[in-house]
């Protein structure tokens, strides 16, 4: 049948289910939105099962952020209330409530547990009045993975599950031991048994996740920008920024959240090196949520007057800022056991926009890593990457830049990128 856009849908409907949506602005948000966008092409009705956002923190809402795809009449909107409401992103955290939740989300490597019960409703709700032909979830957190696949598969109807990290094996998270274990040959074992296709977005991602279930079906589906992104991208701001960054100096932007296994300790090492006249000469811009991390490695350095630190702000205030960089970094990992495929699989969506930018770009990461080589794969000419080691390169990378600020600045590069609703179109014509 047509849709009102005169677009070819098939005949049924699908359900997306996803923790965080707009107008909640974040990463795990718009990876949800392209796979709404996407599926509002195939099936007649979408129907997307995600928290409330009535008690988020007002810096956390951005009501312009999938406006356009909220306000399809073929996208239903349902939110599912979890337990603990004093718990994550909420105006008002309660004691009780972030007590309980931490232990459980290090027991089960996961946060989500919660929400099952609501999710749970919701999802028989829509199964019972709607002709659902496909149920995708996308993660994390992972927990809800059970309830989406479990319920699939009772009412068989195919389902997806996406992993936009790794569960039980993600390199990043302080999750102990036993708990991975317990996870992966558990709850993480029985959803990737029953999923019929897994979604993740690297190879080493890919390559993991078939350590635990050898028989799963994965595909590879990149954090990509689409092509309504892109034009977003390009648009010139609407407002100057409040910061005006001093020309004089070689500006270099941060951009998203920052983690301890790889912090900003091998690039404030770099500046440390650099002779005093050029150090000066220096700053870094962070734009995200974990300012106590990266203000930690300047401070105990003594470089603190090297860093500017603009906290938490919209997605457009974080794009523009890319947008005027001299030079932008990218934190992968720095610590010694890197060589792993869950290690070599992490590629932050924000690289996606440096990408975009066609700014030179400093990497920390291992060398042979997903995002290394997808920055070869495109032709990024300005994608410069540095081992946990490589302290003294690095300083002399940004001592020639210095050198010749203005010539610096010339070294753009422009790449055609794959769009990521092509992308999930082929994954879902597959299905």
């Amino acid at each position: 049948m047509k849709s009102g856009s005169g677009r070819t849908v098939a005949n049924g409907d699908a359900v997306l289910v996803s923790q965080y949506f707009p107008p909640f602005n974040s990463v795990a948000s718009q990876r949800a939105m392209r796979m709404a966008a996407t599926l509002l092409n195939k099936f007649e009705t979408v129907y997307v099962v995600t928290l409330p956002t009535d008690d988020l923190p007002v810096e956390f809402l951005d009501p312009e952020f999938g406006k356009e795809l909220i306000n399809d009449p073929r996208l239903q909107l349902v939110t599912a209330v979890p337990i603990f409401t004093g718990y994550g992103f909420v105006k008002k955290t309660k004691f009780f409530h972030r007590l309980i939740g931490v232990l459980l989300t290090r027991l089960l490597c996961s946060s989500g547990i919660d929400w099952l019960p609501s999710l749970r409703g919701a999802l028989l709700n829509i199964i019972t009045k709607a002709n659902v032909k496909l149920i995708i979830t996308t993660g994390g957190p992972f927990v809800p993975f059970y309830t989406v696949t479990m319920l699939a598969g009772k009412n068989k109807i195919p389902s997806i599950v996406d992993y936009r990290d790794l569960w039980s094996q993600n390199p990043r998270a302080p999750y102990p031991g036993f708990a991975r274990y317990l996870i992966r040959h558990t709850l993480e074992k029985y959803v990737n048994k029953r999923a019929d296709l897994i979604t993740t977005v690297s190879e080493g991602c890919a390559k993991s996740i078939l350590d635990i279930q050898s028989a799963a079906r994965v595909e590879i589906l990149l954090n990509l920008p689409d092509k309504s992104y892109k034009e977003k991208f390009s648009k010139p701001p609407l407002c100057s920024m409040s910061t005006e960054f001093d020309k004089k100096r070689l500006n270099i932007v941060l951009a998203g959240s920052v983690y301890q296994e790889c912090t900003c300790r091998l690039l404030v090492q770099a500046i440390k090196l650099l002779p005093k006249e050029w150090r000066d000469q220096v700053i870094l811009h962070y734009y995200g949520s974990t300012s106590n991390i990266v203000e930690n490695d300047f401070r105990i350095q003594g470089m603190s007057d090297n860093l500017i630190d603009h906290g938490f702000v919209n997605k457009m205030e974080s794009i523009n800022a890319v947008k005027r960089a001299d030079l932008l970094v990218s934190l992968v990992f720095d610590r010694s056991n890197s060589n792993r495929s869950s290690v070599n699989g992490l590629m932050t969506t924000k690289v996606f926009d440096y990408f975009l930018s066609g700014k030179p770009i400093i990497n920390i990461g291992p060398p042979g890593a997903d995002l290394n080589l997808f920055a070869q794969r495109v032709g990024y000419t300005e994608f410069h990457s540095f081992e946990s080691i490589a302290v003294d390169e690095l300083s002399e990378f940004l001592l020639n830049a210095l050198r010749d600020l203005t010539n610096f600045r010339k070294r753009n590069v422009h790449v055609e990128m794959p769009d990521f609703s092509e992308s999930f179109e082929s994954i879902l014509r597959n299905v």
